[in-house]
């Protein structure tokens, strides 16, 4: 994440990993598949700091996004596949600061409009479940967010990352 401190500085913070669930839908068609998901992301630890002025601050912060994807199957053999795809993604990011710094603290909210890639691979375990492994490159940014607790600073959100997810489908037939 991206943080603007007074004078106009801007400092960038190392991204902590983060815990993903989910779920998600597609319909296949040929060699095509469309997809519609919902991501929830939040760090797996306590985010901590300190500024260059020696003050301590712990970040609270979670994402969730909607990535819509269409993509291309590459079939191997029957439910075997390689799939790879991309789309536009819906994020809403929330970012709580909390400071022992006088009129630091912010609490910043914001829905970031954004784009993703993705890779992945699928194999059969019965007739009608399968397991995948995907990795997802997203993008996006927010523009310049005041916070809700009126100190007068200002962030943007940045919600660039790469997401690895293992999954269990269930396919339904039509």
């Amino acid at each position: 994440r991206e943080w603007k401190a007074g004078g106009g500085d801007v400092r960038q913070m190392d991204t902590p990993y983060a815990a993903v669930a989910g779920f998600s839908m597609r319909y296949q068609f040929n060699y095509f598949l469309f997809r519609i998901g919902f991501h929830y992301a939040t760090p797996v630890q306590d985010i901590k700091g300190k500024s260059n002025t020696g003050f301590e601050y712990t970040i609270d912060t979670y994402q969730a996004s909607l990535p819509a994807t269409i993509g291309l199957i590459l079939p191997l053999r029957k439910r075997t596949y390689f799939f790879l795809g991309g789309g536009l993604t819906y994020h809403y990011a929330y970012m709580d600061i909390d400071t022992d710094e006088p009129g630091k603290e912010g609490r910043f909210a914001d829905a970031i409009a954004g784009y993703h890639f993705m890779v992945g691979a699928e194999v059969p375990v019965t007739d009608d479940i399968t397991i995948s492994s995907e990795w997802i490159h997203q993008e996006g940014r927010s523009i310049p967010i005041e916070d809700d607790k009126d100190s007068g600073e200002k962030y943007t959100i940045n919600v660039k990352g790469d997401i690895l997810l293992f999954g269990i489908n269930y396919y339904i037939s039509m």
